[in-house]
């Protein structure tokens, strides 16, 4: 599956993984995306954007999995540069 800046929201299966549950895509970056699984605790999974083993779960209507993405979305921010004298 390809994921891209619309897929924000979305809710993914790793069929590899089923014990995981759904996932929800919380964060991309130029070359991630982040993924929250229902069942697993810590942070979230990092998986290539292109090349990757997911699949778009039949049902995206799981609000607790909406709730847990948008709580540890506010914890995975991109950490500050700082730029040294020369």
């Amino acid at each position: 599956m390809e994921i891209s800046l619309k897929d924000l929201g979305k809710i993914v299966e790793l069929p590899a993984r089923k014990e995981w549950g759904s996932g929800i895509i919380c964060k991309t970056d130029n070359r991630f995306a982040y993924i929250i699984f229902s069942t697993e605790e810590g942070p979230a999974k990092k998986f290539f954007l292109f090349e990757n083993p997911l699949k778009l779960a039949a049902n995206q209507n799981e609000p607790a999995l909406v709730k847990k993405g948008r709580a540890k979305n506010r914890k995975i921010k991109p950490k500050a540069v700082v730029i040294q004298p020369v």
